[in-house]
């Protein structure tokens, strides 16, 4: 059989394509190549010519400055003469030509040479419109300077702190309840501890009530009250320390020292077992730990039997017929570390104001706490820096306006829980002008609640609307104090507040201390309470937080006497602070009680109705 030849034109085919796919990628990279050039070429000539373009519009906007000033110059040397009433010399340009024949005066005159005629154009031409500069931002000196309320430098001896050692404490441990009920506590604390001559000793920071948001500053949200409070002005009457540095000064031994400030650094970083453990042991360890509850007692420095011209009120009147008088003895007077402490279960609570718990025998001392409470209790300059931007903005729509503080959150009286109807009725009642800037103080989220007030009043403004005004504050924390102060400051013609709010109530005693009239304050509901604080008597009674008195602002300004006459000496003993044994714990039927009353008032709370 024949052998058959390979067919050797199948190959040929195959190695023409192959040198036709050679070419075509050759020819394909020679056109890239090519396209890259023209484009990098066409890149350095676009440059080239932006840079020329550059050059020739900075030549151009040199050559037009020139100009424009030129023509600026020439208007104000025209409104110069204008105004001056004075007629503006001839320009040595637009000089006639001296002749040697009379002038003709047949003959036309002579039209304006060219570069003289633009440069009159340009002088009557309308300049471009100017950015109009913002006026400058006023600085937070000038504004606390006209927000000021408080008095500077006044120190006053207490006759009551020459007991004991030189150097005495007081640790407190601070209230649980929101900031209101904690800065009325401390105000309590501090007047304490300057009255009797001692250090105040400050407690590690932690989360407050509702004081919660985090921030550059404070990403934990813990605070002390020294966040909040003006504690320049604090030092200047009375000494304030941290907890680490009473431990510094007070324990001995190396190893309790540094346990101790283990836990209170611990604490301070949010440890809770460290802030209970530490709590415990200046419980047990402190020399006096009163137990007194304000709304069962109250606390007198002498006999006050009698009352005088700073004092009008005795200790019987005083302390009312609810509360008995707890007289301030030598031990406690003169122990070296007294501890306060909190246990709302049982009513050792600081909840209530200092002037409604502490009395002075001496007329000058009680007098002089209540300037202490107006001029060294203050918020920081910061927060009345930021109210008196709030308070400039408020007044550019008048000279006055008004406010109200509507409490919405968890207020636990049912009685001052009203609609926004009620809330408008109560404001038109009491005087408010439907034309005038309304300031709404809330805590109210859902905007739709307001719309009854907002239909009644023209202009009502919220601290929301004041965003730019506030973005200085160091803390968002403190925004419901600038609303206070905002409530307070000498513009706000009217206020009405919440019953039984701290918040409110604190209201109260900023607007009698910027000068404002007892009637210029009200409560909306209930209606009992309407006008309780056009009172302006000395008269306190219970529950006494529940709002300021009068006794805190009357006299305030009453000129201190120069000759005093002595002091009565505090008695040797008289067991002020009922102390107990150290180990002995609370009686099991107390305990039962408080329980079996919590039940009660829950089960009738979620009873449903017959």
């Amino acid at each position: 059989m024949a052998r058959r030849r390979p067919n050797s034109g199948g190959g040929a085919a195959a190695l023409a394509k192959y040198f036709l796919l050679v070419w075509a990628v050759a020819l394909g990279a020679l056109v890239v190549l090519h396209e890259r050039s023209i484009a990098d070429e066409v890149r350095r000539d676009w440059a080239a010519v932006e840079g020329e373009v550059r050059k020739d519009w900075a030549v151009v906007e040199g050559e037009v400055r020139k100009e424009w000033a030129v023509v600026e110059g020439a208007v104000e040397r025209e409104a110069h003469y204008l105004l001056d009433g004075m007629k503006a010399p001839p320009s040595p340009a637009a000089a006639p030509e001296k002749r040697d024949h009379a002038p003709d005066h047949h003959t036309f005159a002579t039209p304006a040479a060219p570069d003289e005629h633009r440069a009159r154009k340009r002088m009557f031409a309308t300049p471009p419109p100017r950015v109009a500069t913002a006026p400058p931002r006023e600085s937070c000196s000038s504004i606390i300077e006209r927000m000021r309320y408080w008095s500077r430098g006044e120190t006053h001896a207490s006759p009551y702190a020459g007991y004991g050692p030189k150097r005495k404490y007081l640790t407190f441990e601070p209230d649980a309840g929101g900031w209101n009920n904690i800065r009325m506590a401390f105000e309590t604390l501090a007047v304490l501890a300057h009255a009797t001559g001692r250090v105040l000793v400050m407690p590690p920071p932690q989360r407050l009530y509702l004081l919660k948001v985090t921030h550059a500053g404070n990403t934990r949200a813990h605070h002390g009250v020294d966040a909040f409070l003006d504690f320049d002005a604090l030092r200047g009457a009375l000494e304030v320390i941290s907890i680490s540095q009473f431990l510094n000064e007070t324990i001995k031994n190396d190893n309790t020292r540094r346990h101790l400030k283990g836990l209170a650094e611990r604490a301070t970083n949010g440890g809770v077992i460290a802030r209970r453990q530490l709590r415990e042991w200046m419980r047990r360890h402190a020399d006096v730990e009163p137990r007194w509850a304000p709304l069962k007692e109250c606390v007198a420095f002498g006999p006050c039997s009698t009352h005088n011209k700073y004092r009008h009120l005795t200790a019987d009147k005083f302390c009312t017929h609810t509360r008995r008088v707890r007289y301030v003895d030598q031990r406690f007077a003169g122990a070296p570390w007294v501890h306060m402490t909190t246990n709302a279960s049982h009513g050792y609570r600081m909840f209530t104001h200092w002037y409604t718990f502490l009395l002075f025998d001496d007329g000058v001392t009680d007098l002089y706490y209540k300037r202490f409470g107006r001029d060294r209790l203050k918020y920081k300059d910061e927060v009345f820096c930021a109210a008196g931007r709030v308070v400039d903005a408020l007044t550019r729509h008048g000279e006055t306006y008004q406010a109200a503080h509507i409490r919405r959150g968890e207020l636990q009286f049912v009685s001052v829980r009203i609609s926004c109807e009620e809330w408008r009725d109560a404001l038109l009642s009491f005087g408010y002008d439907k034309d005038e800037v309304l300031f709404v103080l809330t805590d109210e989220k859902d905007k739709t609640w307001f719309a009854p007030l907002e239909e009644a009043f023209a202009k009502i403004y919220y601290l929301r609307d004041f965003q730019e005004e506030v973005s200085d504050l160091y803390d968002p924390n403190a925004l419901g104090m600038v609303e206070q102060v905002v409530a307070s400051a000498k513009p706000c013609r009217l206020f009405t507040g919440t019953f039984f709010s701290t918040f409110s109530g604190y209201v109260a005693r900023l607007r009698a201390y910027y000068g404002h009239a007892a009637d210029t304050f009200f409560y909306a509901a209930p209606k009992a309470k309407h006008r309780v604080l056009h009172d302006t008597s000395d008269t306190i009674h219970a529950p006494f937080y529940n709002r300021e008195w009068a006794l805190a602002w009357n006299n305030l300004e009453e000129p201190l006497p120069k000759d005093r006459p002595p002091v009565w000496p505090l008695p040797a003993v008289v067991n002020v602070t009922d102390i107990k044994a150290r180990k002995e714990r609370y009686p099991k039927d107390t305990v039962a009680r408080i329980k079996a009353a919590d039940a009660a008032a829950k089960k009738a709370k979620f009873r449903p109705p017959p």
